[in-house]
């Protein structure tokens, strides 16, 4: 069994909440976390498709049985399946439908769990015939407050308090449905549009039994003269005469190891006695030489020559004469000027004092030795 800390919500996807999961794998550990609930109590939770808070439990526990998911084997004879409350109607119809087998009920998403069904009885586009999904229910596995698995019968008062109780009663562990045969998973579906409410009242009750699965879309902006407005949609089961061709090539097998508590869904595969269509060979493409880059020739490195450690000896440097007044030029507190060559001189032993040596240093720096100075 998993333990987390996980927020929360409905399918609306608002109001998060925060609370402790957990994901028991047998009714053992489903009943070790009820006698052991804090005082926040503890919610059961399905694939969250409720549309309010109802499996929320903020700063409690959550019981999450989407790892309970076992689906025993189908009875045709008798059209009964037993089943783990944490199973998805969508994986239900997977396995039912290859034997010809449907629930009753089948809400207009698969992606809810046998148990929120019971919980929540739901209805489905076939409510005028079939009722809700509790109504084909023959027996469920309740665990109460107390921590005890109870066998519970329809016709009981815990019963009508459990099918859409929202697990008030307790923590609904699995459910015995019962089963009908359609002709094929196929569905024949006609659309019609209605131009207003009264318009679309009545064809939804002209369809009669002939057609049980129905649904209509309201248009609930329009106004006036169009004022519920929507589109109908009706549909049976089709007979397997007018099956699409292709459905006759395919057959359904179940899945090769499928073992207890793994999803036994069946996989298409193609059929010995119809095979599809021979391969489609396309021509061979001939593949591009590759051309060898040519090759460059490296550039031969010279070595810089070494520099004796004398011959970095800063030169001496000559202190400028200082500008004297002299009494024939008593006048002028200018210094005297130098001549172009001794400017010139002193230029080269500022470039010898600083250039050499910044040199050097760098040249140490890439070669990685230290010099003495």
């Amino acid at each position: 069994m998993s333990v987390d800390t996980v927020s929360l919500t409905g399918w609306g996807r608002t109001s998060p909440t925060t609370a402790v999961r957990f994901r028991p794998r047998t009714y053992e550990e489903a009943a070790a976390v009820v006698r052991g609930r804090g005082p926040r109590g503890v919610v059961a939770r399905g694939l969250g498709r409720s549309p309010g808070d109802a499996a929320q439990n903020a700063g409690g526990s959550v019981l999450d049985l989407t790892g309970l998911a076992r689906i025993g084997a189908a009875d045709p004879a008798a059209g009964v399946v037993r089943c783990d409350a944490g199973v998805s109607l969508e994986r239900l119809l997977r396995v039912l439908l290859p034997q010809g087998l449907l629930p009753p009920v089948v809400p207009g998403t698969g992606r809810l769990t046998v148990g929120g069904a019971i919980a929540s009885d739901l209805p489905g586009p076939d409510h005028r015939r079939s009722g809700s999904f509790a109504r084909h229910v023959s027996a469920l596995e309740l665990l109460t407050a107390e921590g005890e698995v109870r066998t519970v019968l329809p016709g009981t008062a815990i019963f009508d308090a459990t099918a859409g109780g929202l697990g008030l009663t307790g923590v609904i562990l699995g459910a015995t449905l019962r089963l009908r045969r359609v002709g094929s998973a196929m569905m024949s579906v006609s659309t019609e549009r209605a131009g207003d409410l009264d318009e679309l009242l009545a064809r939804f009750t002209a369809g009669g039994d002939r057609m049980p699965y129905a649904s209509a879309w309201i248009d609930l902006t329009a106004r006036g003269r169009s004022t519920g407005r929507g589109i109908l949609t009706r549909g049976e089961h089709a007979p397997p005469p007018v099956r699409p061709a292709h459905a006759g090539r395919t057959r359904l097998l179940p899945r090769a190891g499928a073992g207890r508590g793994r999803s036994s869904a069946p996989v298409a595969r193609a059929s010995p006695e119809a095979p599809g269509p021979p391969p489609l060979l396309l021509p061979r493409v001939p593949s591009v030489p590759v051309f060898p880059l040519p090759r460059v020739p490296s550039v031969p490195v010279f070595p810089l020559p070494r520099v004796s450690p004398s011959a970095l000896a800063s030169p001496r440097r000559r202190a400028l004469p200082q500008a004297t007044n002299s009494p024939k030029d008593s006048c002028s507190s200018r210094p005297k000027l130098r001549t172009s060559s001794s400017r010139s001189r002193r230029r080269e032993r500022q470039m010898l004092d600083f250039t050499v040596p910044t040199l050097m240093s760098r040249m140490d720096a890439i070669s990685g030795s230290v010099r003495p100075s």
